[in-house]
Parts: structure tokens; sequence; C-alpha cells
């Protein structure tokens, strides 16, 4: 399992809470200002190659409809999203 960073972790945890609802920012667990500061990053080239570090490393891939592309989390996303959650809340120590 790969270390992720702080942002790494930001970006699968969006991933997943857009997986459960598109609800509005309000109802997100995130901030509006780190919301923001996340989607001007998903621009970035800086996100793009961090992308494909998670798709490459198999945390997430992408699939498109009609909608558009989207990223979804794999098991092995949604256990590294999980191991990161439990470090920070002091659950366990990796």
């Amino acid at each position: 399992m790969i270390e992720l960073s702080e942002f790494e972790f930001e970006i699968l945890r969006f991933y997943r809470d857009r997986e459960i609802s598109d609800r509005e920012i309000s109802d997100r667990e995130i901030s509006k200002d780190l919301y923001f500061s996340l989607m001007e990053e998903l621009s970035t080239s800086k996100y793009r190659r961090l992308n494909k570090r998670l798709h490459k490393e198999g945390l997430a891939f992408v699939f498109h409809d009609n909608k558009g592309f989207k990223s979804i989390l794999t098991f092995e996303g949604r256990v590294a999203l999980a191991a990161y959650e439990a470090k920070i809340g002091g659950i366990i120590d990796i």
C-alpha cells in the first residue's frame, strides 16, 4: 500500500464522497474553501500527474458516462483511504 499525502487523501475522499451523492457543497464533509481549492487543483498538471499515479497504483480508475469522465475508487483505494482516516483519527499507528 502506498503512503498517501494529505492532498492525495483529499482527492480520494472527494472521489468517494462524489460516488455517494452529488449533494450540495454545504452537505459535504470538506469545507467550501477546501472544496474550491481542490477543484482548482483538479485542473492543474499537478493533479493530472497525481491522478495518473493514483490510477497506476490501482487506487482509482476512470470511466466515461453521459456526464463526462469520472474517477471511482477501487477496493485498494478504499482500504488506503480508510487506513489514512484511521491514522489521522489516532485509531491506528502506521
